[in-house]
């Protein structure tokens, strides 16, 4: 009853005061609704193609012969070499499955696998009821590897209409068939933006509104008054903890509104997704404890806060790719459970399994802050 009767007084101060509504309701709708509308169509190939560089994967089931030969050294050149001042990169693979990993890491943009039957280009040039050898080639829907697949198709072309002046009497020399990766690789910036705009809300919780609530409450006087009642320290820690609980709650509530009415793959409403979405949420409340337990005055606590978010945030792939970082800062993203979250997330989004550190980390994380916290309770919670 002590709890519920204070929980319901700061939820209602939470309510009133538009600083707390705007940052943890509003801004992330608004956040989500821009970016996607701004970068919505990344991976529709409308992109500007100029700056790009490919990497082409060249796979021979068989090493031909002769003319088959010739021609395939001759597209393989028409690609061009990037060293060369040539659009690709070409790099050659020992075997099938290298090849389709490699582009599913995306180290790829296209992966070109010349046939087994590569020789009967040689009977061509007498019989040409022979059946053209299928050259295939496989790509991901995102920008990159699209113009790296209209790239190869246009050379591919520009050595058939070079072969049939040479001979005559076949009209092709080499057929395409391009084989695309499986539809749930197929790249959406909704579903890659959903898991960031959750985690910037959680982080906006757990690293600003619950150690500055608690920070705030403890050096303005107001716990001291509080405990003079039958409410306990922990039954105030229980209270802040509960209250922004429940604003988070409401937070990604709002989120999932937005998502679902937007279009977000049906996957980030899995139960799976849910259960590892409220272990980060318990991760992240987490390091915000941890940090009241290191900076206790209020003014210590809001600089912490604004560093600490800033660094988890950008150094932990919300945004952008953090695996090239320079090394100086990148043992940062090694130890930063945000990275590990990020990715956990759009593994589930993406139907591929969780790894090991995707659990591990944020435990770690979990475990050490709330023995750091717990160490430090009594001096947390006393603090003059």
């Amino acid at each position: 009853m002590k709890i519920k009767s204070l929980l319901s007084i700061f939820l209602k101060e939470d309510f009133r005061n538009f600083i707390v509504i705007f940052w943890t309701f509003v801004f992330p709708l608004i956040f989500f609704l821009f970016f996607t509308s701004l970068f919505g169509n990344i991976g529709n190939g409308s992109e500007n193609s100029s700056d790009m560089e490919f990497r082409a994967g060249i796979y021979f089931e068989k090493p031909p012969t002769g003319l088959a030969k010739e021609i395939s050294q001759g597209l393989v050149t028409g690609l061009g070499d990037k060293n060369s001042g040539g659009p690709f990169e070409n790099i050659y693979v020992s075997s099938f499955d290298e090849g389709i990993q490699l582009i599913k890491d995306k180290k790829l943009e296209i992966f070109i696998v010349f046939p087994e039957n590569l020789d009967m280009l040689n009977l061509k040039v007498v019989l040409s009821s022979v059946p053209a050898p299928v050259v295939k080639s496989y790509y991901r829907s995102d920008s990159g590897s699209d113009f790296a697949r209209k790239i190869f198709k246009s050379v591919l072309d520009s050595v058939n209409v070079e072969f049939y002046k040479r001979i005559s009497s076949a009209e092709y020399t080499l057929e395409v068939q391009e084989l695309n990766k499986k539809a749930s690789d197929t790249f959406s910036y909704k579903d890659y933006l959903f898991p960031s705009v959750l985690l910037m809300s959680i982080l906006t919780v757990s690293i600003f509104n619950t150690p500055l609530s608690l920070a705030y409450s403890i050096e303005k006087g107001i716990t001291k008054k509080i405990f003079t009642t039958p409410i306990r320290s922990g039954h105030f820690l229980t209270v802040v903890i509960l209250e922004n609980l429940i604003l988070l709650g409401i937070s990604i509530l709002l989120i999932y509104i937005e998502g679902k009415l937007m279009g977000v793959s049906p996957k980030a409403f899995s139960a799976k997704y849910i259960a590892y979405l409220f272990m980060n949420v318990i991760t992240l409340i987490s390091v915000g404890l941890l940090m009241l337990s290191v900076f206790r005055k209020l003014s210590a606590v809001n600089v912490a806060a604004n560093i600490l978010y800033q660094l988890m945030m950008f150094l932990g792939g919300l945004f952008f790719d953090v695996s090239h970082t320079p090394m100086i800062i990148r043992w940062f993203v090694y130890i930063n459970p945000v990275s590990y979250m990020a990715q956990g997330l759009r593994n589930i989004i993406n139907g591929m399994p969780l790894g090991f550190l995707n659990y591990f980390v944020p435990l770690v994380w979990i475990g050490a802050c709330i023995i750091i916290f717990s160490l430090n309770f009594k001096k947390v919670m006393n603090y003059e």
